[in-house]
């Protein structure tokens, strides 16, 4: 059975605890996309990440490892959860059907971004060496998703992925922030639908 599994990136801990938001795995552009993995005969998995405010690697790849992950499995990851998928494939001998990666984080200094963690525990999540052949782990690619007016520190971690990685697919967007709601002004994301699609 063909799946995706979406993993979303950080959160804060006072938005997380906070009774009157979603939960990230319910947030921004995920619901309407699963709805629409799932008209398209794609099963959706929108994964529910454990401390979004403080992510451990190996918490999070043992979360995304309860799921059958195989060549019919496409791997959606958004900002952080996007470095997550980097690393996770660059450490795994698993052949997949498809990657994407929307606007992909790389834990390259930004405070306004990551305030919840140590220094210490951000380089320990993002300190591996990246699988320049990450590609051939996949039957049809790896594909970056940017925004033409994201945040400086996304554009860097970009550019070290399109340094890193050979044969990316890079789809540009127009004005969509970092891909959250409030900068989209709206909660539908078709351009991540027909990547999948493609």
């Amino acid at each position: 059975m063909r799946k995706a599994i979406l993993i979303h990136g950080y959160h804060k801990k006072k938005n997380v605890m906070n009774p009157n938001k979603r939960m990230p795995s319910n947030n921004h552009w995920v619901p309407w996309a699963s709805k629409q993995l799932m008209i398209n005969g794609i099963f959706p998995i929108a994964v529910e990440m454990p401390e979004p405010w403080n992510p451990k690697f190996e918490v999070w790849k043992k979360e995304l490892e309860r799921f059958d992950i195989d060549k019919e499995t496409i791997l959606i990851g958004h900002s952080y959860g996007g470095g997550f998928v980097v690393r996770w494939l660059s450490e795994t001998d698993k052949k997949i059907d498809k990657v994407i990666l929307v606007a992909p984080y790389m834990g390259l200094p930004a405070k306004h971004i990551i305030v919840d963690q140590t220094p210490t525990e951000l380089a320990e999540f993002f300190d591996f060496p990246i699988d320049r052949t990450m590609v051939q782990k996949t039957i049809r690619g790896v594909t970056i998703l940017e925004s033409t007016n994201d945040d400086p520190v996304i554009d860097d971690s970009l550019s070290l992925l399109k340094r890193s990685i050979d044969d990316l697919h890079v789809v540009t967007v127009g004005n969509r922030g970092h891909f959250l709601d409030r900068d989209m002004g709206t909660d539908r994301f078709p351009e991540l639908i027909e990547e999948v699609l493609r």
